[in-house]
């Protein structure tokens, strides 16, 4: 039997540790040491002040870091954060795309996508649905999963709109799932691989056809013009044709691919008229698609932002009908952001008197049927 020497200490005699015991208390020693010198990870910002002050103007920390907080809270949560930083002038047109990071975050907290769903908020352009979509369809294992079933329990209840978010979220995913195929640059090839897979969808009619390429066209212009962690390769546009990959489709997808058109329209063009004239181009419903498209991409949710963005935009529309839409597609997607009737109802009262009560009577008839929110005074 090993016995363990004493010395002396202060008058009592305190045991000597056996020498097999020295090593492992050394190593577990220096591990310690290391472990009190490594640095902290940084506490989690859970307001938008704590975020800009995290990440200053920087739209992909502030993007990573709402994703933080949900993992640490709950996406409700963070949607709030993300609605706050809206007011903040640098990221006064990223709500939509923060709540897809959002999106991303919850589907990596919950296990199934019922519970995914269920956590989001409608916010921000149900931005956070989009992005559990997007991941759900983006896994292998269901590369063949009967797309129509994922929205199913959506349909005919409830406010319409939860059913169509669910639809245009599923043609993000199958953008999101054909770009992430490509080694490198995507582009018609791939729009159209995506834009098969929403024709697949079972019993699909024009509504879904529409939601869902609608969600294909908005992800690619995503990838190529905005800086989403996902995309390495940015896929790209053809350089001499505002209009394209519009030109390459036909019927309702033509429409919803002139819904996201405009605003590159308007990159390219020497003067936001030019950019009108152009879309009027297009004809009919593409046309005004495009117009809405101009107006309604800078649309942050906050009415001190909005209200003066339309007075000086919608008026540089030479076409009457532009014109209207202008006015009324930013009133609605303020409302589609927001879910606030009044404040949609004050953007129709920034527009001009001939355009005012029609945009009114939009609004409120999608206030009612597409979110199911009630009346409100007259303008």
């Amino acid at each position: 039997m090993l016995v363990a020497r004493t010395r002396e200490q202060g008058g009592r005699a305190w045991p000597r540790p056996p020498r097999w015991l020295l090593w492992p208390l050394g190593a577990v020693a220096v591990m310690l040491g290391v472990l009190l010198a490594a640095p902290r990870p940084a506490p989690v910002p859970l307001t938008a002040d704590g975020v800009v002050t995290a990440c200053g103007e920087d739209a992909t920390c502030a993007g990573h870091a709402l994703r933080r907080i949900v993992a640490r809270t709950d996406p409700r949560t963070a949607l709030q954060v993300a609605t706050a930083l809206t007011a903040h002038p640098a990221f006064a047109s990223e709500g939509h795309p923060f709540a897809h990071e959002i999106g991303y975050a919850t589907a990596e907290k919950y296990p199934t996508l019922g519970e995914q769903l269920q956590a989001c908020g409608d916010t921000l352009g149900s931005g956070c649905y989009h992005g559990v979509l997007m991941l759900y369809i983006g896994k292998p294992e269901n590369a063949r999963a009967d797309l129509a079933a994922v929205c199913a329990p959506y349909k005919g209840k409830g406010a319409p709109a939860m059913y169509t978010d669910c639809v245009h979220g599923i043609g993000h995913g199958l953008m999101m799932r054909a770009l992430m195929g490509k080694a490198g640059a995507g582009g018609w090839p791939e729009i159209e691989q995506a834009l098969a897979g929403c024709g697949r969808m079972t019993g699909a009619g024009e509504t879904e056809q529409f939601f869902c390429t609608g969600g294909v066209f908005m992800e690619y212009r995503v990838a190529a013009t905005m800086k989403a962690f996902h995309y390495p390769t940015p896929p790209t546009y053809a350089a001499d044709d505002p209009a394209w990959p519009c030109t390459h489709v036909q019927g309702v997808s033509r429409v919803a691919c002139y819904s996201y058109q405009g605003t590159l329209i308007a990159l390219k063009s020497p003067t936001v008229a030019a950019a009108f004239a152009t879309c009027a181009v297009a004809g009919g419903e593409a046309a005004q698609a495009c117009a809405s498209s101009i107006s309604r991409d800078r649309v942050t949710g906050s009415l001190d932002l909005d209200r003066p963005y339309v007075k000086r935009l919608c008026p540089q529309a030479a076409d009457p009908a532009l014109r209207q839409t202008c006015y009324t597609d930013a009133a609605r997607y303020y409302l589609y952001l927001n879910r606030d009737l009044p404040g949609a109802l004050s953007m129709c009262a920034a527009a001009e008197p001939a355009d005012r009560a029609a945009c009114g009577t939009v609004v409120r008839r999608d206030a009612q049927a597409e979110y199911r929110i009630g009346r409100a005074a007259p303008l």
